[in-house]
């Protein structure tokens, strides 16, 4: 992914350019231009653009490319069924059941390639997306972690010893209270030049969340496993996350083990509209 804000290679074909506008109204950066009946992009003002692409997405005639990117290799943008998003955001569970097996590589990029799309601040995209992917892994991940958690248990605080407790139930019992037997787990953190960085990282998370479980992965977002990168250094190190990285978030996922055949009911979130100020 990008680390840097990318030099715009705006250019819009004379044959198709109709001087609209369009893309000119819609440009964050504002510096797009119509001279001589085409929309440009001025030399000087080239460096300020952030590469978000509107210009290529809202030209109806298919005439401007940008950032090195071709109108004809983008995906037609089409309406989405409200009700079926609705239905989605509302029966949407955490899953910390599984069944045994992998998610298909294949569906799990496809998975995390749409969600690259994800928005993000000042459309930098320079987010991480550590997974594990084989259980064999994740099973030494749980042991390993688990062991150190004890291990140095002297050493936490007081309000994280509770840590310490979770992973004696694996050690002593076999519980798996944080991993909860999820064969998978994706951790999304924030490289040096991402403006929003934490933010970055939940809205790409929350996008996973949703759309993983539109395609059956079962997943559940774990606090346990952020609060432990965080506190833990060595556990950054196992997952090679470097070092100039930002911890954003950590979700379990896998094959979904259960099924809820209603939605919960959540009251209406406090909602205040400001009439005057």
């Amino acid at each position: 992914m990008s680390t840097a804000l990318p030099l715009s290679q705006f250019h819009a074909d004379p044959a198709k350019c109709t001087a609209c506008g369009q893309c000119v109204l819609d440009c964050p950066a504002h510096i797009i231009h119509v001279v001589g009946g085409v929309a440009t992009v001025k030399p000087e003002d080239d460096v300020e653009c952030i590469g978000c692409q509107h210009c290529l997405a809202i030209c109806p005639y298919a005439a401007v490319s940008v950032v090195g990117k071709n109108p004809e290799d983008s995906q037609p943008t089409g309406k989405c069924d409200p009700k079926m998003l609705d239905s989605l955001i509302r029966s949407r569970r955490s899953v910390r059941q599984f069944t045994p097996g992998v998610v298909d590589s294949a569906l799990l990029h496809h998975v995390l390639e749409t969600v690259s799309h994800a928005p993000t601040g000042v459309n930098m995209r320079d987010l991480r997306f550590t997974v594990v992917h084989s259980p064999t892994v994740m099973d030494a991940l749980r042991d390993r972690l688990c062991e150190t958690l004890i291990a140095k248990a002297a050493t936490f605080p007081p309000e994280d010893a509770w840590l310490v407790d979770m992973a004696k139930l694996w050690v002593d019992e076999e519980v798996d209270a944080i991993f909860r037997t999820a064969p998978h787990l994706l951790v999304v953190t924030a490289g040096p030049a991402q403006v929003c960085k934490v933010a970055d990282c939940v809205i790409a998370l929350s996008y996973f969340d949703l759309y993983a479980q539109a395609n059956g992965i079962g997943t559940t977002w774990c606090g346990m496993m952020e609060g432990i990168l965080r506190g833990l250094p060595e556990s950054r190190a196992w997952l090679d996350i470097p070092d100039d990285h930002e911890i954003g978030y950590a979700m379990l996922f896998g094959p979904e083990g259960v099924r809820y055949p209603r939605a919960a009911q959540h009251d209406l979130a406090t909602v205040h509209f400001v009439e005057k100020l």
